[in-house]
């Protein structure tokens, strides 16, 4: 799969949230170091962070009330919602 696409694919597995960096790298953000998911609703973004690593969840990526809720499942955080 070519990593430079846009926007570069978000799996979310058994351990934790997946993405390819631009470079090809694969970063994992493990549901036990997400420390925050915030939704900027007038962008249309989600953010997710923890462990200095950090995931942006775009308006160009497909269903994010359902990316914000499999987190919220998974991790029992609950989301920050701002931005209007």
């Amino acid at each position: 799969m070519d990593h430079r696409r846009w926007p570069r694919r978000i799996s979310l597995d058994d351990v934790g949230i997946r993405q390819k960096s631009l470079l090809g790298k694969e970063i994992l953000l493990r549901y036990e170091e997400l420390d925050s998911i915030g939704v900027i609703a007038s962008a249309g973004k989600t953010i997710v962070g923890g462990g200095g690593i950090q995931i942006e969840h775009t308006q160009f990526h497909y269903n994010r009330v359902l990316f914000v809720k499999t987190l919220e499942e998974r991790t029992g955080k609950k989301a920050f919602v701002g931005g209007f």
